[in-house]
């Protein structure tokens, strides 16, 4: 990846942290808007799914969601403390 996808791709997970961030606490997010703000991979998360240790998701007409009260609280409790 060069200097400019690298930009791109920066670029683009703000945005799709922002989304995140200005929706309602009810509001459904999917994989690629939660990923951004783990700031970890789809694989990563579908892999916590698949062992049962990660965020509560739902399945909606096969898409998987995530419910933004639902991941901040899930980061509350998986914070690091240092």
């Amino acid at each position: 990846m060069n200097v400019i996808q690298s930009h791109d791709k920066t670029q683009e997970n703000a945005q799709l942290v922002e989304t995140f961030w200005s929706g309602h606490p009810s509001a459904l997010f999917n994989q690629k808007i939660i990923a951004a703000v783990r700031n970890v991979s789809i694989s990563t998360l579908e892999n916590e799914r698949w062992r049962g240790v990660g965020m509560s998701f739902r399945k909606v007409k096969g898409r998987v969601l995530y419910q933004k009260s639902d991941v901040i609280n899930f980061l509350e409790s998986h914070a690091l403390v240092t």
